[in-house]
């Protein structure tokens, strides 16, 4: 049995050597595969080190055209920025904004709800013009948890001029998503 786990773990190894050679030619496919592979041992073996390396794989395997890789850094970024939220102190912080901007900034509707609502919060970071763009954004998209931010804000005027017929646009949708929630369960 431990030549076996033995075996495997130096197959493992070998195809990890050639994908790694193959995404420095710029394969758009190994580096996804390799995007994959770390973000696997990020998930099973909490090797943060593998899922930042992966988070950054999945931008390039984009950039390259690979299919689905988009999709994939979003996600990525995303629960990096959630991992590090999760944290202590002001590093940790820092760096799960930094993550979350990378999420906003590959069109992630979460990341940007997620750069909102830490900008349009009292605190260091409080910048509601900053923070409105980012949440509307992500309730344009379709991410429910933004609309009742975004009615917030028009209502209080925070980072958007006060818009009573706005605020209550966006209230309605909140409702209205709501109600098709509660009818689905």
């Amino acid at each position: 049995m431990a030549s076996r786990v033995a075996e495997e773990t130096a197959c493992e190894s070998a195809s990890a050597e050639w994908l790694r050679f193959a995404t420095g030619l710029g394969h758009a496919s190994a580096t996804m595969a390799l995007g994959d592979l770390l973000d696997d041992e990020w998930v099973w073996d909490d090797d943060l080190d593998a899922g930042i390396e992966a988070a950054s794989l999945f931008v390039k395997a984009a950039e390259l055209g690979a299919p689905g890789a988009l999709e994939k850094a979003r996600k990525a970024a995303l629960q990096l920025g959630e991992h590090f939220e999760e944290g202590e102190g002001p590093e940790a912080d820092e760096q799960a904004q930094l993550w979350f901007e990378k999420a906003a900034g590959l069109g992630c509707p979460e990341g940007r709800y997620a750069v909102g609502c830490r900008l349009v919060e009292p605190g260091p970071r409080h910048d509601p013009v900053r923070a409105f763009p980012e949440l509307l954004a992500s309730a344009k998209a379709g991410f429910q948890a933004a609309f009742w931010v975004v009615a917030e804000c028009f209502r209080k005027g925070a980072g958007v001029a006060c818009d009573p017929v706005q605020s209550l646009v966006w209230y309605r949708r909140a409702a209205e998503e709501h109600n098709d929630l509660d009818a689905r369960y």
